[in-house]
């Protein structure tokens, strides 16, 4: 009894143990159930995060691209107003130069103009002075020595000089004949020594009669033709003695005719010298008005120049002052832009400085975690493993994260020097626009030095026109041949004209080519502005972009931190848990040992599927990393073709503004075409008045004709009130009747004779006028059509040729960019594939610890295994229906044959709005019609 009392006690314990034992079982499960439940909700929450990430990345890279877009505008239309402001502040100051060169050199061409008179008055009057004495020397000789010595001088000088110049001809003609002659004997003797040259090569080679008798004829032909040489000499010889005879006949009648010109000439010198002195007088008074008339408007003329001069000096330089204030301005603006991205480098700087000092800090919590992490491992012998992967987890992360660290200092050393290589360059191209400053400065020092010097030249003509007003009473001597000297002096200053006009328009090519340069120059140094403003934009856009990031990374590690403090805590309580649980069961029983040990494997396992969905997050990471650097890359490609396209359109513009000239040609064609038809408007106009003229005459001829019939008529009635008075005195009226009807006869003869002749000549006239008018017009119109259809082929052919160049490259830039949006696409559907996937892998991870926590006394640890090593096998594997419906779509699209359906799936797929659905359907419907528009 007392042993069954002591048994029944003995099981009664151990029931209870048993039973307390099972319930601490139960509440482990239920523990565990609710730790996994935690996870599940874990990994949802990461699944939510990764979409919000995925959201937020695409609305910032929106908002990133819009705040571009728009600051480019801001700044293109900020450039553009300070182009065109710069561009019309250049063509004032060149307006102004070609001004001030203008003035400059009608002012140095009126001086020369002046002084060029001053000298040509001076040296005509020396010159009528000179003429005057020798005139009058030479008649005071005349006068002695005309009977006596002239009279044999110019007699033996006048026959010596003709006896001369016959025996000069004469001597060339007989040594012309001398040549001719030796040069026929020199052929004649060539031709014999030829002849005989092949007389013997003939006997030496051949022994023909034919060659034989051919030389014997042409040695006979040149002693012929020596013979007619000699004849000819003798003729010549004859000749040249009738020719001396002749001209000794032709002296003394020349000496003779001389004598009595000489003579003449006398009394019509002494004549035309009185005549002369008379119109001296008359012109010396003439040149005295127009002199004083000259002066009056030369003085009037300089006071307006010199009034107009000042006030355009005064004006410039104002305008030149305002404009060196508004550079002086600008450089300014440029200086406190430049400080602005000073200040901003500075902010940078202390981020970074920041940042290095909170990576100090992490590193330094790293230790103490470190730290801790071996406290822990001292006291959790069991959990030594998890925290050895987890620490060298978190040492691989602080690794990487000094890495990327180390990668933003030096990109930004390296964008700091880049931006203190910017700030140089900007600060040389301000002082070489200072330079530039300074030397319009010394320009217009220079100007105002040559308006001053003008001054003292004007002053020095004020001078020089009183001495010339001294010099003009001085001028009382005559002047014999005052209008061939001013016709001479009116050729002169033509041509003088004419090279001043030659070297004015060699300085305006000149200064056009000088300003054509400093615009070449100017726009050189604009682009450079604008491509270095644009890398400071890059620099300054990189900088946000490393800033954001650092940013994302700080907050990934603050995330990491928190997590790893979570996970520590959960492993301390795991471990008390455990410590108290294993007090517990080594108390207890071994079979609830080997369950928990088993348990404890399943916790393992799970933590694995954790870390491996860690590490496949990780990996998801990387590869959104990758994706957006795509983009990045697809965003710059874009660019790109954006800038083809660009040039497309500009090449577009360039062919508009051709055929708006061709259009303007056409219309130049035209309005030759509305002159012609109205010039032979007018020839037809003439033709009518023409025929209306022949009208006329022909009017005339009948109403002639008409008088003459009535004048017959009044013949009859003349003749019959003759025969009545015939027989009163037959003899006489039958004479005069006689006589009057010959006399009227002839009349109307010659009257008809000169009507047929006058319409013959006027009918000839308009017939050839008429043929004449007919042919240029004709010639007229075959020449515009040839010359319209050349000019026409020409600008069809040319602008065929380059709307065919446009559209081939628009099509390629075309192409090309449905190439890229295709890659995106497919690109964009293998992330989402990837996502879907990981999606799936996460979901059937979860059924499977489900599984597992329910089934866990029923299943082993090598089942889980296998089923988990099925499902990652089939993890990335689609149903059949999807695969080949997916198969159909992108045969279609690549082939061409049906693109829409290919955009519906992927604006189903990447979730897309209805507008921008709508959007994508029509970009791709007009591609469609497009691409049709071109096959056709």
């Amino acid at each position: 009894d007392r042993h069954s009392e002591e048994a029944s006690a003995t099981s009664v314990d151990v029931k209870e143990h048993f039973n307390s034992d099972i319930s601490v079982l139960l509440h482990d499960k239920e523990r565990l159930q609710e730790k996994l439940e935690s996870t599940c909700l874990y990994v949802r929450q990461l699944e939510t995060n990764l979409e919000l990430a995925k959201e937020q990345q695409q609305l910032q890279q929106q908002n990133i691209k819009t705040d571009i877009n728009d600051e480019i505008k801001y700044e293109q239309d900020e450039f553009k107003q300070k182009y065109e402001d710069l561009v019309k502040q250049f063509d004032e100051k060149t307006i102004q130069l070609e001004q001030l060169i203008n003035d400059k050199l009608n002012l140095e061409i009126s001086n020369k103009e002046f002084q060029d008179l001053i000298k040509n008055y001076q040296e005509i009057i020396l010159k009528n002075k000179q003429q005057i004495e020798q005139l009058n020397n030479d008649i005071e000789i005349l006068k002695d020595n005309l009977s006596k010595e002239n009279e044999q001088h110019l007699k033996s000088f006048d026959t010596l000089k003709t006896e001369y110049e016959n025996l000069t001809n004469e001597l060339h003609q007989i040594k012309q004949t001398k040549d001719n002659i030796q040069s026929l004997l020199v052929q004649t003797a060539q031709e014999r020594t030829m002849y005989k040259d092949k007389y013997q090569s003939i006997q030496q080679h051949e022994h023909t009669d034919d060659d034989i008798n051919e030389t014997k004829t042409s040695l006979a032909k040149l002693q012929n033709d020596y013979n007619e040489a000699l004849a000819n000499c003798d003729k010549l010889t004859q000749t040249l003695d009738t020719l001396r005879q002749e001209h000794s006949e032709e002296i003394a009648n020349l000496m003779n005719q001389q004598q009595t010109k000489f003579d003449s000439n006398l009394k019509e010198l002494n004549k035309e010298q009185d005549r002369l002195n008379n119109q001296l007088e008359e012109i010396e008074n003439q040149h005295k008005k127009t002199i004083e008339i000259l002066k009056i408007e030369f003085e009037n003329t300089r006071k307006e120049q010199l009034s107009v001069l000042e006030d355009e000096y005064k004006a410039t330089a104002k305008r030149a002052q305002d404009k060196i204030i508004d550079l002086s301005k600008q450089i300014d603006e440029d200086q406190k832009e430049i400080n602005h991205f000073q200040i901003l480098l500075n902010e940078q700087k202390i981020k970074s400085n920041q940042y290095d000092e909170e990576l100090k800090e992490k590193s330094s919590q790293m230790i103490q975690f470190e730290n801790e992490l071996e406290k822990l491992k001292f006291q959790s012998n069991l959990s030594q493993k998890e925290l050895t992967n987890e620490y060298n987890s978190l040492k691989e992360q602080y690794q990487q994260t000094i890495k990327s660290n180390m990668q933003n200092s030096e990109q930004l050393t390296i964008l700091q020097e880049k931006f203190h290589i910017t700030t140089k360059q900007l600060q040389n191209e301000l002082d070489e626009k200072i330079i530039h400053i300074k030397n319009i400065e010394k320009q217009l020092e220079d100007k105002q030095y040559n308006i001053n010097q003008l001054n003292t030249t004007i002053d020095q003509l004020k001078s020089t026109i009183k001495e010339h007003e001294q010099l003009q009473q001085t001028i009382e001597t005559s002047q014999i041949n005052n209008r061939q000297l001013l016709e001479e002096k009116d050729k002169m200053i033509d041509t003088l004209k004419q090279n001043y006009q030659s070297e004015i328009e060699k300085l305006h090519k000149e200064h056009e080519h000088t300003i054509e340069e400093l615009k070449c120059e100017f726009s050189k140094e604009k682009s450079t502005i604008n491509d270095k403003q644009d890398e400071i934009n890059n620099l300054h856009q990189k900088l946000t972009s490393q800033n954001s990031e650092l940013n994302e990374k700080n907050e990934q590690l603050s995330i990491y931190k928190i997590k790893l403090d979570e996970q520590e805590n959960l492993n301390h309580k795991l471990q008390q848990q455990q410590n108290e649980t294993y007090s517990q069961l080594e108390i207890k029983l071994n079979n609830i040992l080997s369950e928990k040990t088993n348990l404890e494997n399943e916790l393992d396992h799970i933590r694995l599927q954790m870390q491996t969905m860690e590490s496949n997050l990780n990996e998801n990471n990387i590869q959104l990393e990758q994706v957006e650097q795509k983009n990045k890359e697809f965003q710059t490609e874009r660019d790109s073709y954006q800038n083809e396209i660009e040039t497309l359109k500009n090449e577009i513009k360039s062919l508009i503004n051709i055929n708006e000239e061709n259009i303007r040609r056409i219309d130049q064609y035209e309005n030759e075409k509305f002159n012609f038809e109205q010039d032979i408007n007018e020839k037809d106009r003439q033709i009518i008045e023409r025929d209306e003229k022949i009208q006329e005459i022909e009017l005339t001829l009948k109403q002639t004709q008409e008088s003459a019939t009535k004048f017959r008529k009044a013949l009859q009635k003349m003749k019959e009130s003759i025969n009545n008075n015939e027989q009163k005195n037959p003899n006489d009226t039958e004479i005069q009747l006689q006589k009057t009807i010959q006399e009227y006869e002839q009349r109307l003869k010659e009257q008809e004779i000169e009507y047929n002749t006058k319409l013959k000549a006027i009918a000839k006239e308009m017939s050839n006028k008429i043929e004449e008018n007919e042919y240029n017009y004709n010639q007229q119109l075959s020449d515009l059509i040839q010359k319209n259809n050349k000019t026409g082929n020409d600008l069809i052919i040319s602008s065929e040729k380059r709307a065919t160049s446009a559209e081939q490259r628009a099509y390629i830039a075309e192409e090309q960019m449905s190439k890229m949006q295709e890659q995106l696409k497919e690109k964009q559907l293998d992330n989402h594939r990837i996502i879907q996937d990981l999606q799936n892998q996460i979901e059937k991870l979860t059924k499977q610890i489900v599984q597992t926590t329910e089934h866990s006394s029923q299943t082993s640890m090598d089942d889980i295994y296998l089923n988990h090593s099925y499902d990652n096998q089939h993890s990335f594997v689609f149903e059949p229906t999807e695969i080949d419906y997916l198969k159909q779509i992108v045969l279609a699209y690549m082939t061409g044959t049906d693109r829409l359906t290919m955009a519906k799936v992927i604006c189903a797929v990447l979730r897309y709005t209805d507008n921008e659905k709508s959007l994508i359907i029509e970009h791709e419907k007009l591609r469609q019609s497009r691409w049709l528009n071109a096959t056709r």
